[in-house]
């Protein structure tokens, strides 16, 4: 059995949160206290990553647009600064 989710056949479906929480279960079966203190950093890591996708895409939709030599140029400013 592969577990190199870049190389697994699609059968073995993929990793993820849900993945994450039933291994921990498996961990510590009678422990949910434990289960639920080993997933808060992953929990709060997978908000802040999904607040700054709703930053970018808030960004984006105020993007500037424009034509250059190459074909549509955009440019983009947030909190995080400017691209």
């Amino acid at each position: 059995m592969r577990i190199d989710n870049s190389t697994a056949r699609g059968e073995q479906g993929f990793f993820n949160i849900t993945s994450l929480i039933n291994g921990y279960n498996m961990l510590y079966p009678a422990r949910p206290h434990d289960v639920a203190e080993a997933m808060m950093p992953n929990l709060d890591a997978w908000y802040e990553h999904e607040a700054r996708q709703l930053r970018l895409d808030e960004a984006f939709a105020r993007r500037l647009e424009f034509e250059t030599p190459w074909g549509l140029g955009i440019a983009m400013e947030s909190e995080m600064g400017g691209q």
